[in-house]
């Protein structure tokens, strides 16, 4: 005779079959936990709530007033959704991030831990690949481990980082790691894998050196001119032109889940090159732009050792209106994202906050979009659309900040003196001008 509510809970419960499981589960439930119960089969989620907040650090606490509550940031959120996919999935995504260089893609140290860790968040297997070993406990080289392997029924996806551009004094050194990862991943994806490829400028394919993991991007109508750079005009303090290839966008297409859900969040791309799409593609494929950079008097320059003096101008011949830098495409099936800027996930960019990369914990982060577009492009990667969803992750991206307490001080004094003082100046300039008409 219980209730519904109360029928479906204890139903829930029985889900955990053994005595170890239930004793487990009972250890876990305190007054201060989230119980979440999913499909038939499967065990409940305890999620702590001391796991939903971050707690605010030594600098933070040392600006709170007297008696002043300190401020914890939600970040239940993605807790909350791991726990649920978790429930749903027979097993939970793999996404490996591919590198060929001797700093890790992840982990300590890693160019993209702050992207991985969201992803760990939401309890996917984060793996890492790297072709050409990493250094032994005594610094000495060590062979590179073969890629990790999806489990049955595991979907997978894989994260290309750039390869640094082969060095002509060394010839085997950049082409080998190149095109063992265009193999590995061209394997991968006819198996039904999917994949994110960064790709980063190469002026040596101007020269015809060809790139392997290019070469496996333009199988996918799309066409990335690594040898380009774009660029802007910007007007410096001293009214002269200079070009900058810093792209900022605010503004995201709202032709694709991706992109819809970034909204109005700012972004930045600082070294992206060209990329062409097919307007006519084959029957089957489509693909969509993510990245589209609309800033004033732009064009795709070729000659960039003239960048590095300083002697570049814009050229009629290659400028636009706009220029494409990322791109999403599906092909009879499978998906792939393209995007033509190297840098635009690292930790260098995701956590860049108000005094630099590694603070948009503390004061918010200013280009929060580039970690959007990172998340939903690897949820569309792994069909996971229901999680591309719009809205602003309270820990990350925080608006208006809390003044800290000599910024308080300051406004108070202003408050009561200089603006009075401002309004008694003016008043007595107003008497003396009456005075004399």
């Amino acid at each position: 005779s219980l209730p519904l509510e109360d029928r479906w809970s204890a139903e829930k419960l029985k889900a955990v079959t053994t005595d170890n499981e239930y004793s487990k589960l009972r250890s876990q439930i305190g007054p201060e936990t989230v119980v979440l119960m999913g499909p038939k089969g499967k065990p409940p989620s305890v999620i702590h709530l001391t796991e939903m907040f971050k707690e605010p650090d030594a600098r933070e606490l040392q600006q709170l007033e007297p008696g002043e509550q300190p401020e914890r940031r939600f970040l239940g959120e993605e807790k909350i959704t791991g726990a649920l996919v978790a429930m749903e999935l027979e097993k939970m995504p793999m996404v490996v991030f591919i590198s060929a260089g001797q700093r890790p893609a992840i982990g300590y140290g890693g160019e993209y831990e702050h992207v991985a860790a969201r992803l760990r968040a939401l309890n996917f297997d984060v793996e890492q690949w790297s072709t050409s070993g990493r250094p032994g406990p005594m610094g000495q080289p060590m062979p590179p481990g073969p890629p990790p392997e999806p489990g049955e029924g595991q979907k997978a996806l894989w994260i290309v980082t750039p390869v640094a551009p082969p060095n002509p004094m060394k010839p085997t050194m950049g082409p080998g790691d190149a095109g063992k990862i265009a193999e590995h991943v061209k394997t991968r994806m006819d198996k039904g894998d999917s994949a994110m490829i960064i790709l980063a400028t190469n002026q040596m394919a101007g020269f015809g050196m060809p790139d392997p993991i290019k070469q496996v991007t333009d199988q996918w109508s799309v066409t990335a001119e690594i040898d380009k750079l774009i660029l802007h005009e910007v007007v410096g303090p001293r009214g002269r032109a200079t070009p900058s290839a810093q792209l900022r966008i605010d503004q995201w297409s709202d032709e694709h889940p991706i992109t819809k859900a970034i909204g109005s969040m700012p972004g930045i791309f600082v070294s992206a090159s060209p990329l062409t799409i097919d307007t006519d593609p084959p029957d089957g494929t489509t693909v969509t732009p993510l990245v589209v950079a609309t800033e004033k008097a732009m064009w795709a320059e070729k000659d960039l050792q003239k960048l590095q003096s300083g002697d570049v101008k814009l050229n009629p011949d290659t400028a636009g209106s706009r220029f494409y830098a990322g791109a999403a495409i599906e092909k009879d099936g499978k998906r792939l994202i393209v995007v033509t800027d190297p840098i635009w996930a690292t930790d260098q960019i995701t956590t860049y906050g108000q005094l630099g990369p590694g603070t948009a914990q503390l004061f918010g982060a200013i280009f929060p979009a580039n970690a959007e577009l990172f998340m939903n492009g690897a949820f569309w990667l792994l069909e996971l659309d229901e999680l591309i969803a719009a809205g602003a992750r309270s820990q990350d991206i925080r608006r208006i900040e809390q003044m800290d307490r000599t910024s308080l001080i300051a406004l108070r004094w202003a408050l009561a003196l200089i603006l009075p003082g401002v309004c008694i100046a003016a008043g007595i300039g107003v008497w003396l001008v009456r005075r004399r008409v």
